[in-house]
């Protein structure tokens, strides 16, 4: 029986360069955008493609232009900026290798005409500033800051910019086709003028799309273009909060300061914005009662918190300090004190100290006869010590007990001062105990 199955063809893979087409996942005016496969490095990359119409002269310019900026924005290394592996040309086109991110854009997101939760919003729009703060900081400006250019990641809530510099690439002097470039909704009117720019246009459209986080709205709508470019340079947008009332005069005060017309009277850069943003997300909530902070009164409960904070931290630095003092004291007086009961009494150690008067008693029983062999001159003093046996105390058996049980708490207490970090508690019950057995001891010496 003939084998009718039909065979399955595998098509010949798309190359660009060295990398292999899996899928086309964008498309614009000026190119596309692949998946693709790095087979040098065995990795899934997004190459993002640009074409290159131009001939002769204006060819030779774009192409300077693409690699000098391409170079410029693979230099940025940052969480909050995609990643740019590799660029390159082929055929008519250039391309651009860069990270493949697992997630998707800010416009999706925007597209259902909703505000969104404000603890969402100023997590987005502080990565976002981070990101451009810091792109800024090493002299790159996006120029092209709009959700489209904003991917969520699926895990850990990782927002990352990309296509740093695709605009400037696809601007310059002699092509006027990248000042478009995207949604004109996000740019600043210096872009709609034609003007010299800097991080603050990049602020500018992160206000845009933190007002339309917060909002659901858009600050310059129009049917047509003219009608949004007229809104940019001379419209005055309502303040966020009149749209949405769980917002404060705070939240207006940051929007309304990036939306500002003149560039001089925006945030200086990114960081100021993302600072603001940052202030006021962790020292108020929203509230339709709360009345609005100044930026003063803002840094002055800022210092109050901070304030606080370093007095609870130098009270508990304090009270560890007096208690390591106390501690240390406390060995030291354990130490003098085993010291001095190790030493023998002075009298029978030192003939120099003067020695205890005995009572009465202890003359009459300890006080040696003279003997009529006794030369002159010679007392009892000379004679050996095997020429007087006292007679024997009455308690010299108790004494002797006890001299051994303290000699043995002394060895203890010894023993356990090389581990008083961890015993010192018996070092102390052991110390009251030699003091009372020493108590006792003299107790028993005095009794008639």
């Amino acid at each position: 029986m003939p084998d009718t199955q039909s065979k399955k063809i595998v098509p010949t893979p798309i190359k660009f360069g060295r990398y292999e087409i899996a899928a086309e996942i964008g498309s614009g005016s000026m190119g596309k955008v692949y998946k693709a496969f790095d087979p040098l490095i065995e990795r899934i990359v997004a190459l993002k493609t640009i074409k290159m119409e131009s001939k002769g002269e204006l060819q030779t310019e774009f192409e300077a232009r693409f690699f000098r900026e391409a170079k410029s924005a693979g230099r940025l290394n940052h969480p909050n900026i995609v990643t740019i592996y590799d660029v390159g040309e082929s055929g008519d086109s250039a391309y651009i290798a860069m990270e493949y991110l697992h997630g998707e854009s800010l416009d999706k997101l925007l597209a259902k005409h909703a505000a969104l939760p404000l603890e969402r919003t100023v997590h987005i729009a502080l990565q976002i500033a981070n990101g451009l703060a810091y792109a800024h900081q090493h002299g790159v400006v996006h120029r092209d800051i709009k959700p489209g250019n904003v991917i969520l990641l699926r895990r850990g809530g990782v927002v990352k910019i990309t296509d740093f510099g695709i605009a400037q690439i696809l601007s310059g002097s002699q092509t006027q086709v990248g000042a478009l470039l995207g949604s004109p909704r996000y740019m600043s009117p210096e872009q709609v003028q034609g003007t010299a720019i800097d991080g603050r246009s990049d602020v500018f459209s992160l206000g845009v799309m933190l007002y339309e986080m917060l909002t659901g709205v858009t600050p310059f709508a129009g049917d047509n273009l003219s009608a949004i470019f007229y809104g940019i340079m001379n419209h005055e947008p309502q303040p966020p909060s009149s749209i949405n009332p769980a917002l404060t005069p705070a939240h207006d005060r940051i929007v309304m300061r990036a939306l500002a017309k003149r560039p001089h009277e925006r945030y200086a850069n990114a960081r100021e914005i993302a600072t603001d943003l940052r202030a006021l997300h962790g020292a108020e909530k929203p509230s339709a009662k709360q009345p609005a902070l100044n930026r003063a009164g803002e840094i002055t409960a800022l210092r109050a918190k901070t304030r606080v904070a370093d007095k609870a931290l130098l009270r508990s630095l304090f009270t560890m300090i007096s208690i390591g003092i106390a501690l240390v004291a406390v060995l030291i007086a354990v130490v003098v004190l085993v010291t001095t009961n190790d030493q023998p009494p002075t009298s029978s150690r030192q003939g120099k100290s003067p020695a205890p008067k005995p009572s009465a008693d202890r003359l009459h029983v300890e006080a040696p006869k003279p003997t009529p062999s006794a030369a002159p001159g010679f007392t009892t003093e000379d004679k050996p010590s095997t020429a007087v046996s006292p007679a024997p105390h009455p308690n010299r058996v108790a004494i002797a007990v006890l001299d051994k049980k303290l000699q043995a708490l002394k060895i203890k207490r010894a023993e356990l001062l090389l581990k008083y970090t961890e015993l010192y508690p018996d070092v102390v019950i052991t110390t009251q105990q030699i003091k009372r057995l020493e108590r006792e001891k003299r107790k028993l010496q005095q009794e008639k």
